[in-house]
């Protein structure tokens, strides 16, 4: 699988869904290595777009079955939660 690393702001994050990086539907992770893990059963043409923002945000856009999805590991896991 290729991929592309990205690093940006937030903000940029957040203006990703405007410029079609994110798609409509989503998934949130705690952690980072589940967000890899679902990465790998998305289809392998396109090659999903990562992106790494300084808030340590991780967004995996591609498409699963044809249909487009994002994944976002928050960077959160449930033993940080208060």
């Amino acid at each position: 699988m290729v991929v592309t690393i990205i690093h940006i702001s937030y903000i940029n994050l957040v203006n990703l869904f405007y410029i079609k990086k994110v798609a409509n539907r989503i998934i949130t992770v705690g952690d980072h290595s589940r967000a890899k893990v679902l990465a790998e059963l998305l289809d392998q043409a396109p090659s999903p777009y990562v992106v790494q923002s300084e808030r340590n945000f991780l967004t995996i856009t591609g498409r699963y079955k044809g249909v487009p999805v994002s994944i976002v590991a928050i960077g959160m896991v449930s033993n940080t939660l208060n």
